[in-house]
């Protein structure tokens, strides 16, 4: 944060970018995209599902199908549910903050984790308390068609969503923190093998992560799979699926899962002409499958205070820039002009300290916010993929239910496609980092004033590194747009259960990919953290191999980690209106204007995948500077070495 370097003013610029403004726009998006899939999944899935008529008779005289009140009452509880948990996240907030003020209002030094982590910890508990009451009065006092006992399986459900919210930033705190053993393992790897070995502990801190929080992401669904289907009775969430049993008796209850599908067979024999077997595996697929929407749901309880959190990041490590570009203490009589204006003496070394280890903290916190995200994306397009099955297989009917497996062809090629695009996806976002990089420290190289009258870098210059990182971000994002855009609308237009192999594909390889970077970037972030806190090493060897380490990490942590969660989304909301498409030109025998489509929007992604690199490159001849062979004058020598000294300040300042 040298204040003579042009490139600071973007580095301050690309935290709000990058650590708050993206973020918050993507977990909006995934606000809407998780609400869609859920009242989508209501709306398409329960009426083609076979159900159990309630007994009562409509205004035609026939029986009513309790489907409809199902859907009512669930999509009236699921926005009284959203309104509930911002409400508890607003008051969760005035309780900490009232709170942390009692607590270290007057204290010299504070944990700055501490807080947050009660904050989180804080909303997550008050919004499963509150889902309870709110589900109660509103489900479990509901109309005798509805299954006794829902109330308290919703709200559990989704609990497992909200808890979630918390646990996972726990998890990440054991990858990312200061205090963490991995993150001390970089900074130890650092001091004995320089950049080399603090590349490899990172990439291996990120590796570690992406297994214990696939564990979790597993044993938090299972949880929620398991209460939708445990003890499959009337009482079970199970009858979501549009099956609704009459009144049972007691003694019935205790066959459970016989018992229903008597009713059911009966039920599809006489209305429906279906099987037991295709009614049974309706409802349970579309149970754990709601359930799996509603743990999303539960995550996005804790989507405002998951902003929040993040959006501190970028706070604390811009007031550190901001102070160190203010030069304040070069300023004459500035502790006097302070203590009579403010009355306080200040003290400058404390309040660098201080804000070094805010800084910390930010940096642990913005990284607890990106799996949530992540995991939210995945788990919300998971249930907008049951609702394209339940599309495109006519309310899973077990002919078509069939081609959804690794014998069908088309399905498992759609699951190789999806890896490919995940991949192609981190290469093009980091390949746009790169190249706006070199640009931006090309620029500052030719333009940095190190002479001893400089105090600062010009407003042009500074505008001017903002503006070259800015085009080619919009650069790379208009390749990549273009690619997934086409790449989605030709996929959907070859095959429907190829499309579908490729959403499930892209949503797990995206998973894995974008906790593995993101976390790994949040250890070497703070691994340079505890290098200039805890050691106070700067502009040490060991200094420079975590900066190094810091400069992979943002692209991993801010750029392609992140960005894959509307690249999720995107692709799985467009694919199901371009598979509409796609089955009504099917339905009017226009399957060679569909396979047309299919060819042509194919050959514009790859001509933008091929862009995405070749004219995203640096470009140029790689040249080399041979050191002055030996038996040259010294006057050569020592102008090469003046050259080389001079290049190296201006490389060290960049740096900065």
């Amino acid at each position: 944060d040298d204040a003579r370097n042009p490139g600071v003013i973007a580095d301050c610029t690309g935290d709000n970018a990058g650590d708050s403004v993206g973020p918050t726009a993507d977990g909006f998006e995934t606000y809407g995209v998780t609400g869609v899939a859920l009242i989508t999944f209501i709306l398409v899935a329960f009426p083609n599902l076979f159900g159990v008529h309630a007994g009562e008779l409509d205004a035609t005289g026939q029986l009513r199908d309790p489907g409809e009140w199902t859907q009512s009452v669930l999509l009236v509880w699921i926005f009284a549910i959203r309104i509930v948990m911002v409400l508890a996240s607003v008051g969760s907030y005035l309780i900490n903050e009232a709170m942390t003020k009692a607590k270290y209002q007057h204290a010299d030094k504070m944990n700055f984790e501490h807080p947050l982590t009660v904050l989180v910890w804080l909303t997550s508990i008050v919004s499963v308390g509150l889902t309870f009451v709110v589900s109660y009065f509103l489900v479990g006092q509901g109309d005798s068609t509805l299954p006794y006992g829902l109330w308290w399986k919703l709200s559990a459900i989704i609990s497992c969503g909200t808890l979630a919210g918390a646990i996972i930033p726990e998890l990440v705190k054991v990858f990312t923190s200061v205090n963490s053993a991995h993150v001390k393992e970089v900074v130890k790897a650092s001091d004995e093998g320089g950049p080399s070995l603090n590349i490899l502990a990172g990439l291996t801190a990120g590796n570690f992560s992406g297994y214990w929080m696939g564990l979790v992401i597993t044993a938090l669904m299972a949880a929620a799979y398991w209460l939708s289907m445990g003890d499959v009775n009337p009482a079970s969430l199970a009858s979501l699926a549009g099956v609704v049993p009459p009144p049972v008796d007691a003694s019935t209850l205790s066959f459970g899962l016989p018992t229903l599908l008597a009713d059911l067979n009966a039920h599809a024999q006489l209305h429906m002409g279906g099987t037991v077997e295709s009614a049974s595996f309706a409802y349970n697929a579309s149970a754990a499958v709601f359930a799996f929407g509603l743990v999303a749901f539960g995550f996005l309880g804790m989507g405002p205070v998951t902003i929040a959190v993040d959006s501190y990041g970028p706070v604390t490590d811009n007031a550190q820039s901001v102070y160190e570009l203010s030069q304040i203490e070069e300023i004459p009589n500035i502790e006097a002009q302070i203590e009579k204006d403010f009355k306080i003496k200040p003290n400058f070394s404390v309040g660098k300290m201080l804000l070094e280890e805010n800084d910390g903290a930010g940096n642990t916190f913005k990284a607890t916010a990106k799996p949530v995200l992540i995991g939210t994306a995945v788990v919300g397009a998971a249930t907008m993929i049951f609702a394209l099955i339940m599309l495109v297989t006519d309310g899973l009917k077990a002919s078509a239910v069939g081609n959804l497996s690794m014998i069908h062809p088309p399905f498992l090629l759609g699951l190789i496609a999806g890896g490919a695009i995940i991949y192609w996806f981190t290469g093009a976002s980091t390949q746009a980092v790169s190249t706006g990089a070199y640009r931006a420290v090309e620029y500052i190289k030719k333009n940095i004033k190190l002479d001893e009258g400089a105090t600062k870098a010009s407003t042009e210059d500074s505008n001017k590194v903002v503006e070259i990182c800015t085009i080619y971000a919009q650069k790379g994002m208009q390749n990549i747009f273009m690619v997934v855009f086409f790449t989605t609308l030709s996929f959907a237009c070859i095959d429907p259960y190829f499309f579908i192999g490729y959403l499930i594909s892209m949503a797990l390889f995206g998973l894995y990919q974008a906790i593995f970077m993101a976390n790994a970037g949040g250890a070497w972030d703070n691994a340079k953290k505890i290098v200039e806190t805890d050691l106070r090493m700067k502009n040490t060897p060991l200094h420079a191999a975590c900066v190094v380490g810091d400069t992979v990490g943002d692209p991993f942590k801010d750029t392609s980690s992140v960005a894959l969660n509307p690249v999720i989304k995107f692709t799985t909301l467009f694919g199901v209106l371009a598979v509409g498409l796609a089955l009504q030109l099917t339905a009017k025998g226009l399957n060679n204007v569909k396979y047309g489509v299919a060819i042509v929007a194919m050959l514009i992604s790859m001509y933008f995948a091929w862009r995405s690199f070749y004219r995203m490159r640096i470009g140029g001849t790689v040249s080399s500077r041979p050191a002055p062979a030996e038996g040259e004058g010294e006057g050569e020598k020592k102008k090469s070495t003046t050259v080389d000294s001079s290049s190296d300040k201006a490389d060290d300042a960049a740096a900065a």
